[in-house]
């Protein structure tokens, strides 16, 4: 292998720094204008508490008509749940008040809310077009830890194939607080809305296109009741779960094989999934974890988001188990639901199951628990758990499980058919 001095490696670099000091310059001038220019159509939001006044959560939000902001859905989403508890305050980078806050169009699946209030702004921000360049610079523009308005840089990196909604990668550091707030190009059009980040510099935004579409979809009135808002994020909602999981149940999912198991997978792109063996050296079996979901979390009450959907496979196996010992393993694994499993929702009615046994087809038997339950405030959708358990004859068994929210009821029997015809015992 050549070697290379170490001062040859020194008169490289002294040549690119000069050019690296004059880019990060430019690139803070950049920044700079952005915010001088275009900050001040941005604003903080807060949720507070109705008697005290005291804030309870922060977010951003930003004009993009007048008397219209975008934000996040979660950022508002617990006054429509607790009208009395809670309201919302506008403050605005100018620090010109903005009068009374309302709520005119949520779209839940997309995490998005359209404000309205009082104040008119003369500058609010245009969206962008729907093709944008990889690797453009972009500048976020939010309220970080409710800190002073800032800017933060980032890029471009395309859309999120994980997911069911759309996001676009942006690869600069939103942080909490930040929700709602645009994400933009140096022109100042915005190309997407904060939304969340799993830190490192790797943060989602929903794409212009999405937000261009619901505000293209505003009602009439000016200022609808929570309830009719409340409809609305409902019938959108629907329309997505259908969109989503029409495909879904009109084909046989794929398959993947563990062992002497045949079992549904991931049907496409907007499903990550993986496999990964568990370190059990002191226990007499083995066992294999084979995960898939999508990246969407339904905001569908209060109390945080639920898998669009999820899917899992516990593959066991043991060659010196009895058949005695290894039964109860299994039956131990099928019985367990944790609580993470099937979360609390005080806006949901309890679960219903029913418990059956298959084996028609299976080369082997199979338990499997249906459960149900129904979403109050958002009436036509509903919440799947299906747990299984496939149990061969060979000291090997599959304890699965497939969970999905804001399901309407014939997309849950079509999944479920779709998910139960994928297990096959091979010779």
């Amino acid at each position: 292998m050549p070697r290379t001095s170490t001062a040859r490696v020194w008169r490289r670099l002294s040549i690119a720094l000069p050019w690296l000091a004059l880019a990060t310059g430019a690139s803070g001038q950049d920044a700079a204008r952005v915010y001088e220019q275009y900050a001040t159509a941005v604003a903080k939001v807060e949720l507070v508490e109705a008697r005290s006044g005291a804030p309870s959560a922060v977010g951003t939000a930003f004009f993009v008509a007048p008397s219209l902001l975008l934000t996040n859905y979660h950022v508002v989403q617990e006054l429509l749940f607790r009208p009395r508890a809670y309201a919302l305050r506008l403050v605005p980078t100018d620090g010109v008040d903005a009068g009374a806050v309302r709520i005119v169009a949520i779209d839940p699946a997309n995490d998005l809310a359209v404000l309205r209030v009082d104040r008119v702004h003369g500058s609010p921000l245009s969206l962008a077009p729907d093709s944008i360049p990889t690797g453009e610079v972009l500048y976020s523009i939010g309220h970080p830890a409710d800190l002073r308005t800032a800017v933060v840089e980032g890029t471009y990196n395309g859309a999120v194939d994980a997911a069911a909604a759309a996001l676009v990668h942006f690869s600069g550091s939103i942080n909490p607080g930040m929700s709602g707030g645009p994400t933009v190009r140096a022109t100042g059009e915005v190309v997407g809305i904060n939304v969340s980040t799993a830190g490192n510099q790797l943060s989602f935004l929903i794409p212009a296109r999405v937000a261009r579409a619901l505000l293209a979809d505003l009602p009439t009135e000016e200022a609808p009741d929570l309830d009719a808002v409340k409809r609305e994020g409902t019938r959108r909602l629907l329309a997505f779960q259908e969109a989503f999981f029409a495909p879904l149940v009109a084909a046989p999912l794929p398959t993947t094989r563990i062992g002497s198991a045949s079992l549904p997978a991931g049907p496409d792109a907007a499903f990550d999934c993986s496999a990964e063996p568990h370190d059990l050296e002191d226990e007499p079996y083995e066992m294999i974890e084979y995960v898939c979901f999508t990246q969407d979390d339904m905001l569908l009450g209060p109390g945080g988001g639920y898998d669009l959907i999820y899917m899992e496979h516990m593959y066991l196996a043991s060659e010196t188990l009895n058949p005695v010992a290894f039964n109860a393993l299994v039956s131990e694994w099928h019985s367990a639901v944790l609580e993470w499993e099937v979360p609390v929702n005080d806006d949901a009615t309890r679960y219903r199951c029913e418990r059956r046994t298959l084996d028609e087809g299976l080369a082997a038997q199979m338990v499997v628990i249906f459960c149900a339950r129904a979403h109050l405030s958002h009436p036509g959708l509903l919440d799947l758990f299906v747990r299984s358990t496939l149990r061969g004859g060979n000291g090997e068994a599959v304890v699965s499980t497939l969970r999905s929210a804001a399901i309407s009821w014939d997309n849950a029997r079509g999944l479920t058919r779709r998910w139960l015809e994928g297990f096959q015992w091979m010779p």
